[in-house]
């Protein structure tokens, strides 16, 4: 018979012991999971919709979509990884009209006021080989989806305190921006190809940091970049915030203003190996003459 010191000594692995055997679902909880997306859904897979994975998933969890054309404008307000096979198979088309066809946001979409004043909880997204296109305007009348909403049809629209790595991303043929950061996310957009959008590239405003690397962004109807550190929210609301962007061996062809343009010179640009030509107002802004090349 065992001693009762030696009882003692044994109590600890044996409490363990106990704990793990009769809550088993307590310590699994802690641990992300993986979700599946492919357009025939079960049991093939685990869902047929992108947007009901998001929902189901919980902060950390992976979804992972398989090739298919995915006809869903998508809102993502907690932390995850959504991740493609490649952009050539995985297409996002956004549907509904003058919303983007991804929108990452630490708010409710709209919710500007919460944003400026930093109620919102921060979340981290990495959205990696996937096309996102062609999100329509309202009208041929009216863009966006409500005037003062601030929610018009981009490719990826960013909103709040969003750390986001963005990778290998086709964004194209949308509404409005192509990516659209603001109001206080920190960025990484790297190695993606973004063209064809109705108005810039991508647009950073308002305390938006950003590293740009290794990227195409050509045939844009406005600017390929454009960077922003005043901006007019509403009629009614304007707000400050500096924009500091790092701007590394992209290609900045063909976009019809310039191909990087900074507001009001109070923009941090570091920015350099970067082709820039061929924009139908000039290489750069007179703002940012100077820390470009």
């Amino acid at each position: 018979m065992r001693s009762p010191k030696k009882l003692l000594r044994l109590f600890p692995a044996l409490l363990i012991f106990l704990l793990l055997v009769l809550h088993p679902l307590e310590v699994r909880s802690t641990q992300s999971r993986g979700w599946t997306v492919c357009p025939q859904g079960p049991p093939w897979c685990s869902f047929s919709s992108i947007q009901q994975a998001i929902n189901a998933a919980s902060p950390g969890d992976v979804i992972s979509i398989q090739p298919g054309f995915y006809r869903e404008s998508l809102i993502i307000r907690k932390s995850i990884v959504i991740q493609g096979v490649n952009p050539q198979q995985v297409v996002i088309q956004g549907v509904r009209p003058g919303w983007p066809a991804v929108l990452v946001s630490t708010a409710e979409p709209g919710d500007l006021l919460s944003l400026v004043l930093g109620l919102d909880e921060p979340i981290q997204v990495t959205l990696q080989n996937l096309q996102l296109q062609g999100a329509p305007w309202v009208s041929q009348e009216e863009q966006c989806a409500e005037p003062g909403s601030d929610i018009c049809p981009d490719g990826l629209q960013v909103r709040g305190r969003v750390t986001l790595t963005a990778q290998n991303l086709w964004v194209h043929d949308n509404g409005d921006d192509g990516i659209d950061l603001g109001l206080h996310p920190r960025a990484t957009i790297q190695n993606s190809f973004i063209w064809q959008n109705q108005d810039d590239g991508i647009d950073a405003w308002l305390d938006v940091e950003v590293a740009i690397i290794g990227n195409v962004i050509t045939g844009n109807a406005a600017n390929g970049i454009k960077l922003q550190s005043r901006h007019q929210v509403t009629s009614w609301l304007s707000v400050t915030g500096k924009v500091k962007a790092t701007i590394i061996n992209n290609q900045i062809t063909n976009n019809g203003g310039y191909g990087i343009a900074a507001q009001s010179g109070e923009e941090v640009v570091s920015c350099y190996g970067n082709l820039i030509q061929g924009n139908g107002s000039g290489p750069l802004s007179p703002e940012a003459w100077g820390r470009c090349s």
